[in-house]
């Protein structure tokens, strides 16, 4: 069976370097974009929940570095041609002729910007989104966060879903949650819902070839989050909450 040939669009963390090279690793892929983000500066808020932010961000920092950039050194398939874009580049003019000159079978979206429906058109059901949280629950930016916020464990995990025109309304393809054990901490959960993403697009793309993908309407819309709803004080309150007594018992329940 024949490997499809794949154009990704993700970012230029830690994080989306080993989503490239684990699908190069078994997929040719044939062209990468690399999308910057603009970060929002850190709003006014307490000392206490300014610190929470710093501490947040230091941690994935220091989780990415160590589960994440031995992926620098895996060989792959393809040599891919790797492309900048600027924030919002996806729907910048140009963008969708770079997509079609790439030729590709099938467009992997991860952790990027909203795609534009002139794109969608151009590539009906051919393009993909890793999300990192179920469709079904929690919608849009930050989801593999918000469930650790609401303590919802059980709403951890990564679905696979076809591009449509709105924020992760598409068609899903495949979906799961993640194994939480009792030495987790926020950083490990968030990270395993990304290292299950990849196994799921993985899964996905062996379904492609052989034939064999079906999708299905999402049965709930889930509930719609933005980057401007992750700030300070959401980041407080997982701190307290995972330097605090309830964690442990969180993650017994969720174990197994």
């Amino acid at each position: 069976m024949q490997s499809p040939r794949l154009t990704l669009v993700t970012g230029n963390d830690l994080r989306h370097e080993y989503f490239i090279r684990r699908i190069n690793a078994r997929h040719p892929v044939q062209s990468v974009f690399i999308e910057s983000k603009n970060y929002p500066s850190l709003p006014s808020t307490t000392t206490e929940a300014e610190n929470a932010w710093h501490w947040f961000f230091q941690r994935r920092k220091e989780y990415e570095e160590r589960e994440f950039a031995p992926a620098r050194n895996w060989p792959g398939v393809n040599h891919p041609v790797y492309e900048p874009l600027q924030p919002g580049g996806l729907k910048r003019e140009g963008f969708l002729e770079k997509l079609q000159c790439a030729a590709p079978d099938l467009v992997l979206l991860f952790d990027c910007g909203l795609v534009g429906e002139p794109i969608i058109n151009a590539f009906p059901g051919r393009i993909l989104n890793l999300h990192v949280g179920l469709t079904e629950e929690y919608r849009g930016s930050s989801c593999n966060f918000w469930p650790i916020h609401d303590e919802r464990l059980d709403c951890l995990g990564a679905t696979i879903l076809k591009i449509d025109p709105g924020i992760d309304t598409g068609a899903i393809l495949a979906k799961d949650t993640v194994n939480i054990e009792t030495g987790d901490d926020e950083q490990s959960l968030i990270g395993k819902t990304i290292k299950l993403g990849v196994e799921l697009m993985e899964r996905v793309l062996k379904q492609w070839q052989s034939g064999d993908w079906k999708a299905h309407t999402p049965e709930s819309p889930g509930v719609l989050f933005q980057r401007k709803d992750l700030g300070p004080e959401a980041m407080l309150t997982v701190r307290r909450l995972v330097e605090g007594p309830r964690w442990q018992q969180l993650l017994a329940q969720h174990c197994g």
